[in-house]
């Protein structure tokens, strides 16, 4: 109770801030501050989508650093390169209006433009270039129709005086709307009371209420103005008790009324909304998807649909970007690698690890797949990689790189060496997966086969003994296969080692913080060589990998059976098997982005299943 009170107290859920808050802080006959209507922000991809990549890099670009004047304090930035380059985005109208008011950014870099829409040349040349960084509104007089337009901005060239060709643009306003009716007959405060508390509940509880509960809270809000409280802060104690409800807390899969005690039932639609928005969103269903379901419609297949492809669109999916991997991935296991200082000096710098710009890699390598569409074999091979200064150099053993420690520089490079880019090759798969001192290649191995095939090993036998390292002479002359040979000689360790040490051993050219080595310290050559799945021999780290390219089917099915246990939330079982061998079978032969995938999990038969057991009373 203690922290749901903190929680509606605090000053971050402020009705001047956060617009999402208005329709509840606002009291009645005050003006409810809300999103300038017919407004679509440039930068969010849920209401404005970049057609196709440009020619140089395009997204948002965060603007709070130049002042106030943009709207939703961010751009849409196309760092372009040259003249006769194309930028097109595209929108929905939602309603007819008679022109389009465009917000640009002007800079000392920035170039000239000639814009078009739904491809005919609209309006005179814009000249973004500017002494200052600055904002300025562009007026266009057309009829824009409800659906689907484009806006194309083609560089003619810029002003003498600008350094670059680069482009900016703030927010798409359609303007000449038709009046929105005002509400023929005014709200009392009593019938406001229950409206609001209604949806704040229908929002928090991701489903309608049952009248008790909303008239329960409507009686303790009204107890509260009554004795002097004013609007605001009696709706922020109403937030504070609801976040200490049960059906706030706990996500419920009650048996379907008037079913028969059974196991298997199909989720009702406010079920899905709320499966759907944990699993694309971790969060709780938004008005959209709540009114969908209320009405019946969610889960008809068109719509179905068209909400996860508006959910992958959504700016919230960031969440599924920053949660999904790292979990799967096991990345909280890098924050406590620590490797020797001694011998890894350049992971340092004045006390800043270098594994906090390791983490970012694999991360953004799978928001890349996911945004681009692209397959998740990807994951495994790129062609590309992101790198900062700071990883370049720990790559190549040393720390004369950036010293980014504040803010981390990420650019896109291309791959051609095998020993580059890919999760199991990824700094931070290697490094937290080694001990401060020496390579695990037993460790490195179970990562694999429990990450990259979802097939664990076995836990080791209790008595297994640990390496007898007292006679540190004659260790220093040995490679860690050797070391670890005694173990594989257990006949009941042999069958695991089998599994787990081709893996392992195949990563050894990469020393304890991800640096590649072709020798020990102690001068011995590193042998990687092995047999990978007791069938397919390979004699050094690029036949590795190619090899494991090759076992799609592998991999996809084990990553797919990661997605539906996180979209599930609990682990699989054999009544899955049937629904997680049908993706596998359709993303193999060639349906294999990652989008595809996501929406395979979404309208899979156990994600739209529950299981509900249980007693008569």
């Amino acid at each position: 109770l203690k922290l749901s009170q903190t929680i509606a107290e605090s000053p971050d859920i402020n009705a001047k801030e956060c617009k999402s808050w208005n329709w509840l802080f606002a009291a009645p006959g005050q003006p409810v501050r809300e999103a300038v209507r017919g407004r679509l922000e440039a930068e969010a991809a849920a209401q404005v989508q970049v057609t196709h990549p440009p020619k140089g890099p395009a997204g948002r670009q965060d603007m709070k650093g130049f002042g106030n004047q943009w709207s939703g304090d961010a751009q849409l930035f196309w760092r372009n390169e040259g003249a006769d380059r194309e930028l097109q985005v595209k929108w929905n109208a939602t309603e007819a209006a008679t022109g389009l008011r465009l917000g640009f950014t002007r800079a000392g870099d920035y170039g000239a433009f000639d814009i078009y829409l739904d491809g005919k040349k609209i309006g005179p040349t814009v000249n973004l270039y500017d002494t200052r960084v600055t904002r300025m509104e562009h007026q266009l007089t057309t009829a824009i129709a409800p659906g689907p337009h484009t806006l194309t901005f083609k560089c003619t060239g810029k002003d003498e005086r600008s350094k670059r060709f680069f482009f900016g643009l703030d927010q798409i306003d359609h303007t000449g709307l038709k009046a929105a009716p005002k509400p023929s007959v005014a709200t009392t405060q009593a019938q406001a009371v229950r409206d609001r508390i209604t949806r704040l509940l229908r929002r928090a509880f991701r489903q309608p209420a049952e009248p008790a509960t909303v008239e329960r809270f409507a009686k303790f809000a009204e107890q509260q103005l009554a004795a002097g409280a004013t609007w605001e802060t009696t709706m922020r104690r109403v937030v504070s008790a609801v976040l200490g409800m049960p059906d706030f807390l706990y996500i419920y899969e009650s048996p379907n009324p008037g079913s028969k005690p059974a196991g298997r039932q199909r989720i009702n639609d406010f079920e899905l909304a709320t499966r759907l928005a944990q699993f694309f969103w971790s969060s709780i269903p938004d008005d959209t998807l709540l009114e969908l379901a209320e009405a019946g419609k969610l889960s008809k297949p068109q719509v179905l649909n068209a909400q996860i492809d508006r959910m992958m669109n959504d700016k919230k999916v960031s969440r599924f970007l920053d949660n999904f991997p790292a979990q799967w991935l096991q990345l909280d296991r890098l924050v406590t690698s620590i490797p020797d200082p001694k011998q890894f000096p350049y992971f340092y710098y004045h006390g800043y690890r270098t594994s906090m710009h390791m983490m970012s890699e694999p991360l953004l390598l799978f928001e890349t797949v996911l945004v681009e569409n692209r397959s998740v074999m990807d994951l495994i091979a790129p062609d590309f990689t992101w790198e900062s200064t700071m990883l370049k150099a720990n790559y190549a053993g040393h720390n004369r790189g950036g010293r980014d420690v504040q803010v981390q520089l990420f650019k896109r490079v291309p791959v051609t060496d095998p020993r580059r880019g890919g999760l199991i090759t990824s700094a931070a798969v290697l490094t937290m997966t080694s001990t401060p001192s020496r390579t695990q290649p037993i460790t490195r191995g179970t990562w694999i086969n429990a990450v990259i095939f979802n097939d664990p090993p076995k836990p080791p036998p209790a008595d297994v003994p640990p390496l007898d390292e007292s006679n540190e002479e004659d260790l220093a002359k040995l490679t860690i296969r050797e070391r670890l040979a005694a173990h594989r000689k257990r006949a009941d360790c042999a069958g695991c080692h089998n599994q787990i040490d081709p893996l392992g051993f195949a990563l050894e050219n990469f020393g304890p913080t991800g640096v590649w080595r072709d020798k020990y310290e102690n001068g011995r050559e590193v042998d990687v060589s092995n047999v990978l799945f007791n069938q397919h021999k390979f004699a050094d780290f690029n036949e590795f990998k190619k090899l494991l390219v090759q076992q799609k089917p592998r991999f996809v099915r084990g990553f797919i059976a990661h997605l539906l246990s996180y979209a599930l939330g609990r682990d699989l079982g054999p009544a899955d098997t049937p629904a997680l061998e049908a993706m596998a079978a359709q993303a193999v032969t060639g349906d294999d982005q990652l989008r595809s995938i996501l929406k395979a999990v979404a309208l899979s038969e156990p994600f739209h299943h529950k299981n509900t057991l249980y007693s008569k009373p």
